[in-house]
C-alpha cells in the first residue's frame, strides 16, 4: 500500500488552500486517531433501513457511487449523504438527501441523529474518518489504508490502488447490497429530466461532439494546441463543438473562439451547471475529455467517451463500455497521481501528455 509523506502534500499539485487542509488532516487527524478506543470488529447489522454515506472529493468518485445509490434506494434504504459543494450537485440532482461540509446545520443534523451504518468512502485521510466516528451508530464502514485509519472502523475495507473504483466502492457496501452486484456499472447511472433534455435540444444541433476542457489540477487539461486540434478536427469532420468546463478554464474557450470565430461552436464553459452540462453531453454524439469528472458524467449519461490519460490511474479510472476508448502512452512513469496527490517525478516534462499521437486518434474516434 503506498502512503502519503508530509513531503508529498508540501510538492502535491493543487492550491495551497487545499494543501493546509491536508496538512491538517495529517497532523491532527493522526494524533486523534492514536487516542481513540479502538472499533470492536462485529457482523453487519440485519436488518439496515438507514444509512449516513460521507462523500468527500470531485466529481468522478460521487459518479462511481451513483449505480450503488440506486441499488440501495430501490430496496428502500433511506440515503443521507455528507459531501461537498463540488460534488454536491451529483446527487442532489438524482434526488438524494446531502448535507454540506461548509455549513453549520450539516454538523448538528448529522451529529445529533442516529443510523444503523455510516459507510465513509474516502479512501485515505483521516478526518473522514474521525467523524464517522463521532457519529450515533453502531457500525461504521471504510477503507483500512492506514493502520489507524483502520481502528476506527467496525468493517474495515481492503482498498486496491490499482482496482477499478468502482469495484473497491462495491467492498464496502458488501452486505448491503441484495444481489449480484459485481454486474452494475457506472453507464447510464445519471438521470437526466425531460425538462433539461428539451432545453439542451434547443441550445445545440444533434451532430456535435463535446469538448471538456478542464480537470482537477492544470497538469491534467489540454495544452491550448491540443484544443485547437480537437476543435479543427471536429470542424473539419461537420460536426459543431461544445465546448465545456468550469470557470477557471474560460480563458481557453476564449483563444478558442478568438482562433476559429463562433461559427458551429458552441461555448458553454463557466456558464452552466453540472445537471446542464450533463445534458448536453447527453445530447452530443460523443465527448472528449482528459481524466475528469466530466469524463464519469458523460459515461454516467450513455454517451460515448474518448477520455485522456496522461498523470492519473487509467486502470482506476478509465470508463468501462464498448462505446467507450482511452488514450495514453503507457510512460512508465505513470500514474503520479495516488490518493489524490500528483507528485511528477519527469522534473515538467510532462511527456505523457505532450507525446500522445491525439490528433489521429480523434480523428479516428470522430468516424
Amino acid at each position: 500500500m503506498p502512503k502519503i509523506s508530509l513531503t508529498d502534500i508540501f510538492f502535491s499539485h493543487g492550491s495551497w488552500s487545499l494543501k493546509f487542509i491536508k496538512f491538517l488532516d495529517f497532523i491532527f487527524g493522526t494524533a486523534i486517531s492514536l487516542i481513540v478506543f479502538k472499533s470492536i470488529r462485529t457482523p453487519i447489522p440485519n436488518h439496515v433501513r438507514r444509512i449516513l454515506i460521507i462523500r468527500p472529493g470531485g466529481i468522478g468518485d460521487a459518479v462511481f457511487l451513483l449505480p450503488i445509490l440506486r441499488i440501495l434506494k430501490d430496496n428502500h434504504i433511506q440515503i443521507e449523504i455528507l459531501c461537498e459543494p463540488r460534488n454536491q450537485e451529483v446527487f442532489t440532482s438524482q434526488g438524494y438527501v446531502t448535507y454540506s461540509y461548509l455549513r453549520l446545520d450539516t454538523w448538528w443534523r448529522v451529529l445529533t441523529h442516529s443510523y444503523d451504518v455510516v459507510v465513509d468512502t474516502e479512501q485515505w485521510h483521516y478526518l473522514t474518518a474521525i467523524l464517522s466516528y463521532c457519529v450515533k451508530t453502531s457500525y461504521r464502514i471504510g477503507f483500512a489504508t492506514r493502520a489507524l485509519r483502520a481502528k476506527l472502523f467496525n468493517k474495515q475495507v481492503m482498498y486496491g490502488t490499482n482496482d477499478y473504483e468502482l469495484d473497491n466502492f462495491l467492498r464496502l457496501f458488501e452486505g448491503l447490497l441484495p444481489f449480484d452486484y459485481k454486474r452494475i456499472h457506472v453507464n447510464h447511472s445519471f438521470d437526466i429530466s425531460g425538462k433539461l433534455k428539451t432545453w439542451a435540444s434547443q441550445q445545440v444541433p444533434t451532430k456535435s461532439i463535446a469538448v471538456f476542457l478542464g480537470a482537477s489540477i492544470a497538469i491534467r487539461r489540454f495544452s491550448k494546441k491540443q484544443i485547437l486540434d480537437i476543435v479543427h478536427i471536429i470542424l473539419t469532420k461537420g460536426y459543431s463543438p461544445v465546448l465545456l468546463g468550469g470557470r477557471d478554464v474560460v480563458w481557453c474557450a476564449n483563444e478558442v473562439l478568438r482562433e476559429n470565430g463562433a461559427q458551429r461552436i458552441y461555448n458553454f464553459v463557466g456558464k452552466v451547471s453540472l445537471t446542464e452540462s450533463a445534458a448536453l453531453i447527453q445530447r452530443c454524439q460523443s465527448f472528449i475529455g482528459m481524466d475528469s469528472g466530466g469524463a464519469h458524467l458523460a459515461s454516467a449519461v450513455g454517451t460515448p467517451v474518448l477520455s485522456v490519460f496522461g498523470p492519473g490511474n487509467v486502470h482506476k479510472w478509465q470508463m468501462r463500455g464498448e462505446h467507450h476508448e482511452v488514450l495514453t502512452n503507457n510512460s512508465s512513469c505513470s500514474p503520479c497521481t495516488k490518493f489524490g496527490y500528483t507528485v511528477p517525478s519527469c522534473q515538467g516534462s510532462y511527456h505523457c501528455l505532450k507525446e500522445l499521437d491525439l490528433q489521429k486518434r480523434v480523428s479516428l474516434f470522430i468516424n
